[in-house]
């Protein structure tokens, strides 16, 4: 049986900018359903075989619902940036709205550091300053993945002006959990204490990985539909 919910549809929504973010998101969730299934695939042949249904999972079906955690924060990565790209484009340029006040802000900041960066000088004296200063922006708050909430606040709803109503801090605060689980599994093999002599590994339950993942792409789905929202509220 399948863990995972179906990824939230947007309906209702028009705006043709959000729509490949959504479809990356929506490769991301269809490729750890897989997963999953093929968890509840190994996990059935296991305990036939051993004549129980009682037993923790083995190794092997452990391994990949880290997997499914890693690849979960991929299909994040991807399609946030992607979201950044498509609609902060035309965003930062729309005066009055929270994505140019973004925009001017990080600009102000460049300009304030006492030696300013080749790729922002670039910019400066580039033949179209305008839309090389927007494509230098934007290749700021795309160029690392995400490792927690503060990120998610910053790079991508602040950076979109999307209204806190429509994703407030709790819901990306509440993703925190997640993140540090995948830079445990990412940066630590997942050990139980990496500076210990053991290799010991934290044991992944099934329900628990895909609340953590459900809960990640329920978010990104809100914040494209928020993405959405600030394109209609400045007219784009």
């Amino acid at each position: 049986m399948n863990e995972i919910n179906p990824l939230q549809k947007l309906v209702g929504v028009r705006q043709p900018r959000v729509r490949p973010a959504y479809r990356i998101l929506n490769s991301a969730h269809n490729s750890v359903v897989e997963l999953f299934d093929a968890v509840d695939a190994l996990d059935s042949v296991r305990r036939q075989a051993n004549g129980s249904t009682r037993g923790r999972k083995s190794k092997s079906e452990i391994d990949i619902l880290r997997s499914a955690i890693v690849l979960t924060s991929a299909g994040l990565d991807a399609s946030m940036m992607r979201l950044v790209n498509d609609v902060g484009r035309d965003l930062a340029m729309q005066r009055g709205s929270g994505a140019h006040r973004e925009y001017e802000e990080h600009l102000k900041r460049e300009m304030k550091k006492p030696s300013v960066s080749e790729s922002f000088r670039q910019a400066v004296l580039g033949i179209d300053p305008g839309k090389q200063l927007v494509a230098f922006y934007l290749a700021e708050k795309t160029r690392a993945s995400f490792q927690g909430s503060k990120d998610l606040k910053v790079r991508v709803r602040q950076a979109l002006g999307i209204s806190k109503t429509e994703v407030p801090d709790s819901d990306l605060e509440g993703l925190d959990v997640f993140f540090i689980a995948r830079n445990k599994i990412v940066h630590d093999m997942d050990l139980q204490d990496p500076s210990a002599d053991s290799i010991a590994r934290e044991h992944r339950d099934t329900k628990a990985v895909a609340r953590l993942c459900e809960d990640v792409f329920s978010v990104a789905v809100r914040l494209i539909r928020g993405a959405a929202e600030a394109c209609k509220k400045a007219g784009i």
